[in-house]
């Protein structure tokens, strides 16, 4: 038996219902009632009977509950005890990024140095666009992943990546015949964004009204949900590429770049405060996300050039529908701005 079984019956007593204890479980019906039944047969008993209303708990399942309420508790208790003590043992590591942030390159990226840096005591979260410099000014977090047009000289910029901007549409959306798409042509089309307080919501509004028409958005927040928009042929989704992902393999998800690409594009740095010195944890985990992203930009390159190939295109890098070299970008000058990158980006969670 393990906890985890001990929290199921928890939620499903509180909730009176198995489909509500998934929800708040994040895990489907089918798959808890799976859970419970395991847990019956390696009990020997019945622990629920269903009723108009729900399910409620059998005399066997009373005695049980009783022991379930008393040890989750006390176990919460120990694992708290416990983890206090690691920590006192390892090297903190506070990371922040924009909500989304890995919707433009694995997670791996994360994990892989997790996992391989067990001393260092990981704690990481998203913060809105607007607050991520400041966060790491004010000593909330070590090192952030950002992008920025004007650099503030108390920071210091480690570059990553250049990325573009592009919609993800259906492939049999009436968009996806283009080769590439100029802003005049999304006039009357229904198009998925982040919410104000990301930086792709005023930059697409802005391009919009240049090209003379106000723009039919439907704000959401979530990556999954942007995808899911463009797979039900509702409109298109404005998204990032995914340096992590085959080009145009993603949820069979056509990207659909703007015409001009690099007014599209942007920068995607590291930042860490110029006051502060560098820890060992710090200074390990810029090592390893530079080396990271340069693995998976080259893996990238060579899957686009691959795809080009196999599709007879003779054209070279630079017509090519998403441009394939991500150029290294030139150290930046603090208080001055970047040519390369347009007005910052957002990044869905």
């Amino acid at each position: 038996m393990q906890i985890n079984q001990l929290r199921y019956i928890k939620y499903v007593v509180e909730t009176g219902s198995i489909s509500k204890a998934a929800e708040r479980l994040f895990i489907s019906k089918q798959g808890l009632s799976l859970y419970i039944r395991r847990l019956e047969a390696d009990l020997g008993v019945k622990l629920f009977r269903r009723t108009s209303s729900g399910v409620e708990l059998t005399e066997d399942g009373k005695v049980i509950y009783e022991f379930v309420r008393k040890v989750i508790p006390e176990y919460d208790i120990m694992m708290e005890r416990l983890s206090a003590t690691a920590k006192k043992n390892r090297q903190p590591l506070r990371i922040t990024y924009c909500g989304g942030f890995f919707s433009c390159v694995s997670f791996d990226l994360l994990t892989s140095f997790i996992d391989a840096n067990p001393s260092y005591l990981v704690e990481h979260t998203s913060t809105s666009d607007e607050q991520i410099e400041q966060s790491v000014l004010d000593g909330k977090f070590d090192i952030a992943f950002a992008t920025s047009t004007v650099k503030n000289p108390e920071l210091e910029y480690h570059f990553l990546f250049h990325n573009y901007r592009c919609l993800y549409i259906h492939p049999d959306h009436p968009l996806a015949a283009l080769p590439k798409v100029k802003f005049s042509d999304l006039k009357g089309i229904k198009i998925a964004i982040s919410p104000p307080g990301y930086y792709d919501y005023p930059f697409f509004l802005n391009k919009c009204r240049e090209a003379m028409f106000e723009p039919d958005l439907f704000v959401m927040q979530e990556s999954h949900l942007m995808y899911q928009f463009a797979k039900e042929k509702l409109g298109a989704s404005l998204m990032i590429r995914n340096i992590s992902a085959e080009p145009e393999s993603e949820h069979n998800m056509k990207e659909l770049y703007f015409e001009n690409t690099e007014e599209c594009s942007y920068d995607i740095y590291l930042i860490t405060p110029r006051a502060k010195k560098k820890s060992e944890a710090t200074t390990a985990f810029i090592k390893h996300v530079v080396s990271f992203c340069e693995k998976e930009i080259e893996k990238y390159q060579k899957l686009e050039m691959s795809r080009n190939v196999q599709s007879g295109k003779t054209q070279n890098l630079k017509s090519s529908a998403v441009p394939v070299r991500l150029p290294a970008a030139p150290a930046p000058t603090p208080g001055t701005s970047q040519a390369a990158a347009p007005a910052g980006c957002a990044y869905r969670s």
